[in-house]
């Protein structure tokens, strides 16, 4: 059984690769030291988790069009609301020496938003997904079993 992808989860894919790399570029961009390598990778893991996740979602409701749909509108406004967010960090962070100084929670705050966001996304998903794994274990069990005739 072969399952068409509609053209919002391409899109959402789409957004979502995109959100990641910009994300990762302003990030990285208002960063002035790192520090060890694997505090760096766990950061920017929880930073672009979120659009992974999304992207994730869009992929299991590839052939739900309304749940596509749906998906497509809420990564757009968790991108566009995380990225401006960033934005106006990176922005602050290049132009105000003092910003520079403070701690910046943007980094934290954003992303923890985001995580709880799609927490509620992925439960409200649970019962389409569920739906399509019990579907396909009743079709699997309502087709009879071919017997083949016995020979005396």
């Amino acid at each position: 059984m072969t399952r068409t992808m509609t053209r919002f989860s391409r899109c959402t894919l789409l957004l979502a690769f995109l959100a990641v790399a910009v994300t990762m570029g302003l990030t990285i961009s208002a960063t002035e030291h790192i520090g060890p390598l694997h505090l760096a990778v766990v950061l920017m893991l929880f930073i672009v988790g979120p659009y992974g996740a999304l992207a994730t979602f869009a992929w299991l409701t590839r052939s739900y069009r309304i749940a596509s749909i749906i998906l497509f509108f809420l990564t757009l406004a968790l991108a566009a609301g995380g990225l401006s967010l960033f934005s106006y960090d990176c922005y602050q962070f290049h132009t105000d020496p003092e910003h520079r100084l403070a701690q910046r929670m943007v980094a934290f705050i954003v992303p923890l938003g985001q995580w709880f966001v799609i927490g509620w996304i992925g439960l409200a998903l649970l019962p389409l997904l569920l739906g399509k794994a019990t579907s396909r274990s009743q079709l699997d069990q309502s087709q009879p079993e071919q017997s083949q005739p016995e020979q005396s």
